[in-house]
């Protein structure tokens, strides 16, 4: 997949438009080690008559059902001394799993072909709860929160540091090396077919499945004034490096909320860094991205603050970011979708992370704080099922000429896999609108792709 020139995305031997419905599935690779209840031969067992399929053809299956053409997930996390995970070999051979499983399924008819978007990093530590925690903090852990790298933040999770974002990314952080180092690795090891061998099956998985990298989930650089030339710098570095090791034409994305969050704040102009050059000409990214939750994607009309007040938690000027995409024709993702609702819950009730269910409210088209489109959008509310918002807003951000959407924290089948949330997240667990979610993004994908979808889930 290619920028097709005129801001969306297209198959590079046919120049077929490409426009997607996607799914986050953060853990995907390492199912059996986030949830040690899991069985890891239930999580990776292939059963290709579908009468008993493992943990993992389940969410591959159930996404493709859905008419999913992307998966989301995170390529690294080290886990505690009870893992399986402890090198860059395991990280590279779960990952493997999922991709060769991917293929199987593809192979004998049962998904349709998916393409994967890896995540280099996160941004966030994991709490000490969690016996999780970001590769490129090591130090930090339930006993340790030393770490040269992380840094904890009241109330909220633990974050890279500034520095790192200066010289710490390019300095050995784990045992095998630095982020910079370990991101080479990554993309070599992707960049010719490898044999996998499932049971007794084997399986070639190719570098054509990967989609996109992305330099990481949510970077954002907490310094408090230089922000902006900070990540500049960092995404300059690693974005240019990507683009000259992968021999592959895939996608280079930084995976940011907005260009207000990666900034902390500073920076409301997205060209400051995603109109960065390499040394050769090229631009550093390929493909821009939004993260969008309950209304963070425009600023109501009734709201009047000025610009450097708002609140930094609820409002992370995505409109700004999807409004410079459109104007200068870079293709962009809604790589994380949601809405806090969906459970039965009144206008205003508090769920756990803090986010509220929504009552009815406008996506505003205002020409200075909305999408510019001079024209409102009704957003019904969400408390009894998210389908009907989720619909307006499938609707606007295609129209917005975005390439493809991803709800956030896709679980299908009555197991909780771990993917900690319980409030904007997709799945019949937490929630009880699944099946009007999952109708709804079966019928765009449909929609999008000109097909016949059973869109039963």
């Amino acid at each position: 997949m290619v920028a097709d020139g005129q801001g969306g995305l297209m198959c590079q031997r046919t120049g077929v438009p490409y426009k997607f419905i996607g799914v986050n599935t953060r853990e995907l690779a390492y199912l059996a080690e986030q949830n040690p209840r899991l069985d890891r031969a239930e999580v990776y067992r292939v059963d290709l008559t579908g009468v008993n399929p493992g943990i993992l053809q389940t969410q591959l299956e159930t996404a493709s059902r859905m008419g999913a053409k992307v998966v989301r997930l995170f390529a690294p996390r080290f886990y505690d001394a009870n893992s399986t995970i402890h090198t860059l070999d395991d990280i590279l051979a779960a990952n493997d799993t999922v991709l060769a499983i991917a293929r199987l399924l593809e192979a004998h008819q049962r998904i349709e072909a998916l393409k994967f978007i890896l995540v280099f990093t996160d941004f966030y530590a994991a709490p000490p709860s969690f016996s999780v925690y970001n590769l490129h903090c090591p130090g930090y852990s339930a006993n340790d929160f030393g770490d040269p790298f992380c840094t904890l933040m009241p109330g909220e999770p633990p974050h890279l540091k500034p520095d790192w974002f200066i010289t710490g990314y390019a300095q050995p952080t784990f045992q095998a090396g630095s982020y910079r180092q370990y991101v080479e690795t990554l993309i070599r090891h992707y960049s010719a077919p490898i044999s996998v061998t499932l049971a007794t099956t084997s399986i070639q998985i190719v570098p054509q499945q990967i989609l996109a990298w992305e330099l990481g989930n949510e970077l954002k650089v907490d310094d408090p004034q230089q922000a902006v030339s900070i990540m500049q710098g960092f995404v300059r570095d690693v974005a240019c490096f990507v683009h000259q090791v992968d021999r592959y034409p895939r996608l280079v994305a930084p995976g940011f909320a907005s260009t207000f969050h990666a900034t902390n704040g500073q920076g409301h102009d997205p060209a400051a860094l995603y109109d960065l050059r390499c040394a050769d000409g090229r631009a550093v990214f390929d493909l821009g991205t939004v993260h969008v939750y309950n209304n963070q994607w425009w600023l109501p009309r009734e709201v009047s603050v000025p610009h450097n007040e708002r609140n930094f938690g609820d409002r992370l000027d995505q409109y700004v970011d999807y409004r410079w995409f459109q104007a200068h024709q870079l293709p962009y993702i809604v790589e994380e979708l949601g809405f806090t609702g969906g459970n039965r819950t009144q206008t205003g009730d508090r769920c756990v992370d803090s986010s509220y269910t929504n009552g009815d409210t406008i996506w505003s088209g205002d020409v200075v704080r909305g999408d510019g489109s001079g024209v409102d959008v009704a957003l019904p509310a969400t408390g009894h099922t998210r389908g009907p918002a989720v619909a307006a807003v499938l609707d606007r951000f295609f129209a917005l000429n975005a390439s493809g959407v991803l709800p956030w924290a896709f679980q299908a089948g009555s197991i909780d896999l771990g993917a900690h949330d319980a409030c904007r997240g997709l799945d019949p667990i937490y929630h009880t609108d699944w099946a009007d979610l999952f109708k709804v993004y079966c019928e765009r994908a449909w929609k999008l792709d000109g097909r016949a979808l059973a869109c039963e889930p």
